[in-house]
C-alpha cells in the first residue's frame, strides 16, 4: 500500500524541479548578450536562444538539427575547427577559444566561444553547452590601439633616426670648427711672432745707426 505522504512529497518535489527547469529555461532565454545552446554528442545544436538568434541571425526552426559548422568560416571548416574544438572539450571538459564566425548573412564577427562538454552520472558524454560573445568592437578597438602604437613607435624610431643624424651632422661641424679654429689661432700666433721679430729686428736697426750717429 502506498504512502499518501510520500506520494505527496514526490509530487512537490517534481513540481519544484519542473519550476527550476522552466525558470532556468527562461533565464537562458531570455539573454540576448550571449549565444547560449545545447549541442548533441556530435555537434549539432538541440537548442537555441534569443540571443543566439540575435547574434547568428538564425530562428531556431532554421538552426536546430545543424552541425556547429555552420558558423565557422570555410578556412576553419577545412582545418577542422569545429570538431577538433569539441574532441578538445570531451578530454578536457570545456575549451575557450577565440575567432572569426559567420551569421547567417555571411557577415563576420570574433567570437569568444566556451564549449563545456555535459556528461551524466556514468561519464556518459549527453552533449555540449556552448557560449558564444560578440567581442567585434573590443578587437577593433584593440586593432586600433595597435595601430596607433605602431604608428607611434615608427615616428619614434624616425625622429630617432633624424636626432642622430642630426648629431652627428654637428659633431661633424664642431670637428670642423675646431680644425678651423686651430688653423686661426695657429695663424694669429704666427702673426704675433712675426710681428715680434719684425719690432725685435726694427729695435736692432734703430740700435745700430744710433751707434752709427756717435762714430761719425
Amino acid at each position: 500500500m502506498s504512502n499518501p505522504k510520500s506520494n505527496r512529497g514526490e509530487k512537490i518535489h517534481l513540481h519544484d524541479l519542473e519550476q527550476s527547469e522552466e525558470l532556468f529555461r527562461l533565464l537562458v532565454d531570455r539573454v540576448t548578450d550571449y549565444a547560449i545552446f545545447a549541442l548533441d554528442p556530435n555537434g549539432h545544436i538541440v537548442t537555441w536562444n534569443s540571443g543566439a538568434e540575435l547574434l547568428k541571425g538564425y530562428r531556431a526552426k532554421e538552426i536546430i538539427g545543424q552541425h556547429i559548422e555552420r558558423f565557422y568560416t570555410e578556412v576553419d571548416r577545412q582545418a577542422n575547427r569545429p570538431r577538433s574544438l569539441l574532441k578538445q572539450a570531451r578530454e578536457h571538459g570545456r575549451v575557450e577559444d577565440e575567432g572569426w564566425r559567420v551569421r547567417k548573412d555571411g557577415s563576420r564577427f570574433w567570437a569568444n566561444v566556451i564549449i563545456t562538454a555535459l556528461f551524466d552520472d556514468s561519464k556518459h558524454l549527453r552533449g555540449y553547452a556552448k557560449i558564444t560573445r560578440d567581442l567585434t568592437d573590443r578587437r577593433e578597438t584593440e586593432e586600433s590601439l595597435r595601430a596607433t602604437k605602431d604608428i607611434l613607435e615608427k615616428r619614434v624610431l624616425e625622429r630617432t633616426a633624424e636626432l642622430k643624424e642630426a648629431n652627428s651632422l654637428l659633431e661633424e661641424r664642431i670637428a670642423e670648427l675646431e680644425q678651423f679654429h686651430d688653423v686661426v689661432v695657429g695663424r694669429e700666433l704666427k702673426l704675433i711672432e712675426l710681428e715680434k721679430e719684425v719690432e725685435r729686428l726694427r729695435r736692432q736697426t734703430e740700435g745700430i745707426k744710433a751707434s752709427g750717429a756717435d762714430f761719425s
